[in-house]
């Protein structure tokens, strides 16, 4: 028997030239021998704090994303609630794991040994039920010459050998040389986590017995009894050492204590240590801030550090294991497994509301849509399904047709002085104002006191588009009514005219009531302005008359264009 059959057989019989090789190496990496001295293994990197710090952080990140279950349709896709992979995938992949628990542990097998293995429980009707994880480390992956197919052969202290076939396991492959195994990082970085575990080992000796004496006693005269010297420093170190450290010593005799001036950072220990947690980062693509090191870090870009963290770092993971999940799991084209990535890429609340507010205001998205994105249910009654479209937008290239010229008509004007309207409309809105003030400033109290500036966010929003609305439409139909006769030429208002106008006008108010607080809130926010006071000045700064006269030019505006349609 050859030796190289001796080793086929002992690393579990007939495979390929590629998967032995890279077995072989893999098991010989494994054993964790480095220059340093140190030996590393996937089970002693995961003490190193970087290590430990970078594979939680991508392993929880990835475990945090909602993973949902989707079908495509006309619309795109739509979330497939009823799938039974949906249950598996998002919520519970077997009988003992949630979902993060399992997502969690594949990526920390991923980023430890470089393969996650995930063997496939079938129902009676032959589909896929539940996922199990498999630890890597008890995991050979042959391929067989006589059938050119992969066997799994998972060797488990606890159940024994058990071969598995390809479609019975969930196998994700880490970077690899064919596409079939994946390379262990630990083992690929082994001479790195080596010098970093040994410069952590050094540094525990270092502390715990310190790398020199940190003085010495000088005598004026000569010791010659070796006894006595010997005596003397046991007398000296159990009197000044561990709980008696930085007691005050009586010296006699002509003894001077000499103190040797050394630090950590003299030895190049602390610059060491730096610097391999540095690296070790880099080859886990996670950025500095996310393992607590600031040093690097700004106000002004960790924001768009976050970002690149998941375009970077998570995104490809990501990818990786939905082609996974769907190449196993989904066999038709119809339903597929996506991350659902949205909440990473948040940025701060004043750039979400601004770029929120040109969504809106340029169709493309609805008061619905932008409230799920923040996770708030549907306005009542569809109201927040309607899209805006701007009404001077046409075609690119295409020119407005002219409108038909029309016989010159007296455009209807004030038939009474706006000195009789306005007080009427201001009135209505100083009421409203009142009403308004009690409820928010309430509330403020409760939520910003505390600083929950997203919990009064929404709260805000759906009590300006319901309660606040409502109100103000209440009280602003019948001073509208008289505006509307007012420009009308005195003539009669018909309750549907007053219904629209009143409707719009109190939509009109409310919206961008809400919008000017939240503003003001969140400058004060950015500021360290109180957030209280912030509400309460923009209340006492507000003017009733500004407001009824905008409304009484808007009214007019209105009742001119309907005029001349």
């Amino acid at each position: 028997m050859t030796i190289k059959t001796a080793m086929q057989r002992v690393f579990g019989g007939k495979r390929s030239e590629a998967a032995f090789g890279e077995n072989l190496a893999n098991w010989l990496s494994s054993q964790g021998g480095t220059e340093s001295g140190v030996p590393v293994t996937e089970h002693s990197a995961i003490n190193l704090p970087t290590v430990y710090a970078c594979v939680r952080v991508l392993a929880e990140s990835m475990a945090c994303m909602p993973l949902m279950v989707y079908i495509r349709d006309e619309n795109g896709k739509t979330v497939a609630t009823t799938h039974p992979l949906y249950h598996v995938l998002h919520d519970e992949p077997n009988r003992e794991m949630t979902s993060f628990i399992y997502r969690e542990t594949m990526m920390e097998h991923l980023l430890l040994w470089g393969n996650s293995y995930s063997e496939i429980q079938f129902n009676y009707a032959g589909l896929p039920c539940a996922l199990w994880p498999l630890r890597p480390d008890w995991m050979t992956v042959q391929r067989d010459f006589a059938t050119g197919s992969l066997v799994y052969t998972f060797s488990s202290p606890y159940t024994g050998v058990r071969h598995l076939d390809p479609t019975q396991v969930l196998h994700i492959p880490g970077l690899s040389f064919d596409g079939l195994i994946g390379h262990s990082p630990i083992a690929i970085q082994r001479e790195s986590l080596g010098l970093s575990q040994a410069a952590q080992d050094y540094a525990a000796r270092f502390f715990g017995n310190d790398s020199t004496p940190g003085g010495y006693l000088q005598s004026a005269a000569p010791m010659t009894d070796e006894k006595k010297k010997i005596d003397f420093a046991k007398a000296w170190v159990g009197a000044h050492s561990g709980h008696n450290q930085h007691k005050i010593a009586i010296l006699d005799g002509g003894l001077e204590y000499k103190s040797i001036a050394l630090n950590a950072e003299d030895a190049q220990l602390l610059a060491t240590r730096e610097y391999e947690r540095s690296e070790i980062a880099g080859w886990f693509r996670v950025p500095a801030h996310k393992i607590n090191d600031l040093t690097h870090a700004t106000f002004s870009n960790v924001e768009h550090l976050g970002m690149e963290f998941v375009t970077d770092a998570l995104m490809p993971w990501a990818v990786r294991l939905e082609q996974g999940f769907n190449r196993m799991l989904f066999p038709t084209y119809k339903y597929f497994a996506e991350f659902k990535m949205d909440g990473f890429m948040r940025g701060d609340m004043a750039s979400r509301y601004a770029a929120y507010a040109v969504a809106r205001n340029w169709g493309w998205m609805s008061a619905d849509d932008i409230r799920s994105l923040e996770n708030m249910n549907p306005l009542p009654d569809d109201k927040g399904k309607v899209y805006l479209q701007p009404l001077n937008m046409v075609e690119a290239g295409a020119l407005p047709a002219p409108a038909p010229a029309k016989p010159d008509v007296p455009a209807p004007t004030f038939v009474v002085g706006r000195s009789v309207v306005e007080p009427i409309l201001s009135d209505a809105f100083d009421h409203i104002a009142k009403r308004e003030s009690e409820d928010v400033l309430k509330e403020a109290r409760k939520l910003l006191a505390v600083g929950d500036v997203q919990g009064f966010s929404s709260w805000l929003a759906d009590y300006m588009v319901t309660s606040l609305e409502t109100f103000a439409k209440q009280r602003l139909s019948a001073p509208i009514a008289s505006t509307i006769r007012a420009v009308g030429n005195g003539n009669s208002v018909d309750d549907a005219t007053t219904e629209v106008f009143s409707a719009v006008q109190a939509r009109r108010y409310s919206l961008s009531e809400g919008a000017a607080l939240m503003t003001r809130v969140v400058q004060a926010e950015s500021e360290k302005q109180d957030l209280i006071f912030a509400v309460e000045s923009f209340y006492a700064n507000r003017s009733s008359l500004a407001l009824a006269n905008d409304v009484m030019t808007t009214i007019e505006a209105q009742i001119m264009e309907v005029h001349h349609a």
